[in-house]
């Protein structure tokens, strides 16, 4: 190769290595060391930073932060007074009030998208590390509706014993009519607030049904209690006689005719009443605690 060639072509071979070097080698990660390494570099040149530079760029607001700090304290490390070490710090963080403002807009920015993120999640049912968590507002309304299911069936039987004791002639006992209508229909009509709590996300909906189910426990209460049969008070009429060569079964001249029979009287369930006890109570709590979460919220 003519010696004129040989030189261009040297050159040429030595450009093409080192630029396939230089793509070879793997980008160092910028860290906060680094940032903070330039930033020392130039307080001890005396110089402000006006722009961000390569090894800062990419770091998040903790980045250069932290970048700040190690530069400022590196700058007035070296001073034993008090005072001094003040106004060096102070003078170093003029000169990187570039930095400093850099880290308060990306801490700007990112509480900015977490906040979108939020709002951009999904209403409804969380799932998290422990598993689903359902809000107490909605259980609140799975507890009202197995509290209604299994006081729908005590009320069913309610009315096959009336029903049966109205059909024997005999005056019914237990609780009033009234007491029972009025805790079914304010159990009812709370529910249906509920309901339309949940569909619309007004609060005066919440409240309204937690305070139907405080008179419609009371209510509950009482026919428990009206419900417990109390002891037969009714005088117990003599066994029959038969009269003396008569025959068997022949009743005495001032025996009285037997009264009317008594009214049949229904045993309800003690496990299905203390269920819908529960039920009832826990659906209270629920809702109580929804209303004052919305009421906080």
């Amino acid at each position: 190769m003519p010696s004129a060639l040989r030189l261009p072509a040297l050159a040429a071979l030595a450009l093409a290595l080192l630029t396939g070097c230089a793509a070879q080698a793997p980008a160092r990660p910028r860290t906060a060391a680094g940032c903070a390494a330039f930033a020392i570099s130039a307080l001890g040149r005396h110089s402000a930073i006006t722009r961000l530079p390569a090894p800062c760029r990419g770091l998040g607001p903790a980045g250069l932060s932290q970048a700040v700090t190690i530069a400022v304290a590196a700058r007035a490390a070296r001073q034993h007074d008090k005072a001094r070490r003040r106004h060096l710090a102070a003078e170093a963080r003029a000169r990187l009030a570039f930095l400093i403002a850099a880290a308060a807009r990306a801490a700007s920015v990112a509480a900015r998208r977490a906040a979108q993120a939020r709002r951009a999640a999904p209403a409804g049912p969380a799932a998290g590390p422990g598993g689903l968590h359902v809000p107490a507002s909605w259980a609140a309304l799975a507890a009202w509706l197995l509290a209604a299911g299994s006081g729908g069936e005590l009320f069913r039987r309610w009315l096959v014993h009336r029903r049966r004791g109205t059909r024997g002639g005999a005056r019914p006992g237990g609780p009033p009519p009234a007491v029972i209508l009025g805790h079914a229909g304010l159990a009812v009509a709370g529910l249906v607030t509920w309901a339309c709590y949940l569909a619309t996300g007004l609060e005066a909906l919440a409240w309204a049904a937690a305070g139907a189910l405080l008179p419609a426990a009371g209510l509950g209460m009482a026919t428990l209690v009206l419900a417990i049969p109390g002891p037969d008070r009714s005088p117990r009429r003599p066994a029959p006689q038969a009269l003396p060569g008569g025959p068997a079964g022949r009743r005495g001249p001032g025996r009285a005719a037997p009264g009317p029979a008594a009214a049949p009287r229904g045993r309800m369930p003690a496990l299905l009443i203390a269920a819908h006890g529960i039920l009832a109570t826990l659906a209270m709590l629920l809702a109580l605690l929804a209303a004052i979460a919305a009421r906080a919220g």
